[in-house]
């Protein structure tokens, strides 16, 4: 199944094809806001729904179930993070400019690399 975003001018890019028992959608039921990509099965499926509600029900009962789906959506989510990460480390090694680079270092002291309280 595979991902796709539109651009600027409306075009669809692929972004990615799923695999079985692939997950998608899990961001937006983790922090609500509009979904930032559609998906298109290229042969028949089963999917599986759970709506924000019903997961807000489930954290708020106490569900087990409810913490490991959370738990495999962050995982989901680092794993991504972690390609971009290389994608975009692999992007700064070809381009070798001195203020790209610092960029570079200065976002990823404010994001996810630094900068965490808890």
């Amino acid at each position: 199944m595979p991902g796709r975003q539109e651009n600027e001018v409306g075009e669809e890019k692929e972004l990615t094809v799923l695999e079985p028992c692939g997950v998608f959608g899990e961001n937006v039921v983790l922090n609500p806001g509009p979904h930032s990509a559609s998906v298109r099965a290229l042969s028949e499926v089963d999917v599986v729904r759970l709506p924000r509600d019903k997961f807000d029900l489930l954290l708020r009962d106490g569900s087990l179930a409810a913490y490991k789906l959370a738990f495999n959506a962050m995982g989901v989510l680092i794993e991504r993070l972690r390609r971009m990460d290389d994608w975009i480390a692999e992007r700064m090694e070809r381009n070798n400019t001195p203020v790209h680079k610092e960029e570079w270092m200065d976002f990823q002291s404010k994001t996810v690399y630094g900068g965490l309280t808890f």
